[in-house]
């Protein structure tokens, strides 16, 4: 009995092979012929897929993992390390500033006035030829290589490139020279201090140095400042050309040596501009937070080398000068922040943003939109529109005003002088017996 069922299963077995293999016709149903067809087509559609694969391949229709494109940001994520020594293909948008040459991921990260952070950005070993498009779409090819910089942990070196979409925006502007000739007159009264760190060299964008001559320019030749008494703090120290003299690197330490001199040398008939145009940050922990200060945030100017000056520093050392008044005007993100440690009566405060704002470069101008405009009218290009009360001079309410209403949208500027550590936005009153801001607002430089 077992013997009779087990030859059963061995003959249905060489049954179904032979039907498979097409060694002879074993009547079927109709539903079991159409599994058969249908398997067999599976089987030639499957032995052409190999077949055309085996004589259509070659090396050269082949793209290799290194020529497929990525992003800068995928270099520098969190398994940054495994991607050294690789060879890669990264797209991005060229720029050279101080002599390197990097990717950044965004056109727009250009104009603002902050640190790039290290996804933004990857530096080249060696820039393009000076014939490469400014922020023209390339992709560059080359081996990563790992940074001695722990914040920017890899650079690229450079073994191809290919632009692979024109620009859409213009180089920056660099500011034509600028003849600043000194009046044989000049104030003993007036000082200033004028501040642009840049952070990083990759970071130092071209428009703080055009800021810095052109304040610099409007406050000796048009308010008669005397050029011994304007420190300015640019940089390593080393000016990019001849025209405004750069007494100290914009360095902490430097910081302090100069505001320590104002507190030795100047008297109650003096006043003080104190003037930055940089990139700005802030921390929500770090530094000795002001009890007025409800955001609970330190601000910090750039400075170079990735060094911070806090708000708290800036208010111990400007406490410690005797003079007049003083102004103060800042050119960087998060600006708005330093009136809350910064405030007093004898004191203005003018800023390009509010607390939780960045700032920008002008769209049109080779300046910061705040400078740009601020300074102009204070060296008198709009005085039609600038002067609301018609003396023929302009305020310090009255530039303000005007700069305020003629900002970018992405930034607004802020006043303060009464003290109370709330910056106000526009309208301020041209100085008199005022409750709220302007109170010094007819202040001249």
């Amino acid at each position: 009995m077992m013997k009779g069922r087990y030859l059963n299963r061995m003959r249905k077995k060489h049954e179904f092979f032979s039907v498979l293999f097409g060694m002879r016709w074993i009547p079927m149903s109709r539903k079991g012929t159409l599994l058969l067809v249908m398997f067999c087509v599976i089987v030639v559609l499957l032995g052409l897929n190999m077949y055309q694969f085996l004589v259509g391949f070659n090396e050269e229709s082949y793209v290799k993992k290194e020529d497929v494109p990525i992003q800068v940001a995928d270099l520098k994520g969190s398994d940054w390390e495994s991607m050294i020594g690789e060879t890669v293909s990264v797209e991005g948008f060229y720029v050279k500033n101080n002599g390197i040459g990097m990717l950044i991921s965004d056109p727009g990260l250009i104009g603002s006035r902050r640190p790039l952070n290290t996804s933004e950005y990857l530096r080249i070993d060696v820039p393009l030829p000076d014939d490469a498009r400014w922020m023209g779409q390339y992709l560059i090819k080359g081996k990563v290589l790992e940074s001695s910089d722990i914040d920017e942990k890899v650079f690229l070196g450079k073994d191809e490139y290919h632009l692979q979409l024109a620009p859409v925006t213009k180089p920056p502007i660099v500011m034509p020279d600028i003849s600043i000739v000194v009046p044989p007159e000049h104030s003993e009264t007036k000082y200033a201090v004028l501040i642009s760190g840049g952070w990083t060299p990759q970071d130092a964008w071209p428009s703080f140095w055009n800021d810095l001559k052109f304040v610099y320019s409007v406050l000796v030749q048009k308010y008669h400042y005397d050029p011994a008494n304007i420190y300015v703090l640019y940089n390593d120290g080393k000016a990019p050309d001849g025209q405004v003299p750069v007494d100290h690197p914009a360095l902490p330490d430097d910081v302090n040596t100069v505001m320590d001199d104002l507190a030795n040398i100047m008297t109650n008939k003096d006043t003080l501009l104190f003037y930055v145009t940089d990139h700005g940050g802030h921390y929500g922990t770090s530094g000795a937070e002001s009890s007025s200060d409800t955001a609970g945030l330190d601000e910090f100017i750039c400075l170079w080398n990735k060094k911070g000056y806090y708000d708290d520093w800036l208010k111990a050392k400007f406490d410690a000068i005797k003079c007049k008044s003083s102004i103060l005007i800042m050119d960087l993100c998060h600006s708005g922040g330093y009136t809350w440690d910064l405030s007093r009566t004898d004191r203005i405060i003018m800023t390009a943003s509010t607390e939780e704002q960045g700032s920008f470069d002008h769209p049109d101008h080779p300046n910061g939109d705040f400078t740009y405009n601020l300074f102009n009218a204070f060296d008198g290009k709009w005085f039609a529109s600038a002067d609301q009360d018609q003396n023929g001079r302009i305020s310090v309410a009255e530039a303000f005003n005007y700069a305020a209403v003629v900002s970018i949208p992405a930034q607004t500027p802020t006043y303060d002088d009464n003290g109370d550590g709330v910056s106000h936005f526009k309208d301020i009153a041209n100085g008199g017996p005022v409750e709220d801001e302007g109170r010094l607002g007819d202040t001249y430089l």
